[in-house]
């Protein structure tokens, strides 16, 4: 693994590397001519110097953090029991019970069933006589006036009988006594 230059006889960028992150590691063939040779021991302290260097600009250059990290510990718990999620889903069963309670009791009440009765009556008499009404709008006396009782009138039949508030009444030339004038 020497990167040793047979030809100069100086150690290799790797040795010198090797060198100054732990020496022990080196052969005693290199840690001898390490120590023994001013130009490679000259290389290692350069070497070394230029990462000081470059770990104290490092640390002179780099942001410090924003806040400070700290490990929490985390505590085992179930994931089936929680406290958080009991609590809320017992808030939410008790809301529901109140709720369904109620709309239980108001349907039970006695007065509502008999109320609501009445009102289906009602409005069923209401569309028999809308029907009736459907079928032959004139009132029983002025059909007993006209004298049929399959009457289809016109729009000038009911006018007739049933004059617009704006005119005078058709009729009331009829009722003058006397002679008609023209």
């Amino acid at each position: 693994m020497s990167n040793h230059n047979a030809m100069t006889s100086h150690l290799g960028e790797n040795d010198i590397l090797q060198a100054v992150i732990d020496e022990t590691d080196l052969s005693q063939r290199l840690k001898q001519h390490l120590s023994e040779c001013s130009h490679c021991r000259l290389q290692k302290e350069r070497f070394a110097q230029e990462l000081t260097r470059l770990g104290q600009l490092a640390r002179r250059y780099a942001p410090g953090p924003q806040r400070r990290v700290t490990l929490v510990e985390k505590r085992v718990r179930s994931p089936i029991f929680n406290w958080k999620y009991a609590v809320s889903a017992a808030a939410v069963a008790a809301a529901i019970i109140v709720v369904w309670a109620t709309v239980l009791i108001q349907s039970q009440q006695p007065g509502r069933v008999g109320n609501l009765t009445q009102n289906m009556v009602e409005a069923e008499r209401l569309m028999t006589e809308i029907d009736g009404l459907v079928e032959n709008a004139l009132p029983p006396v002025y059909l007993e006036i006209v004298g049929e009782t399959e009457l289809n009138p016109d729009e000038e039949f009911l006018e007739f009988l049933i004059p617009a508030a704006d005119e005078s009444p058709r009729i009331s030339a009829i009722t003058r006594k006397g002679p008609a004038r023209c």
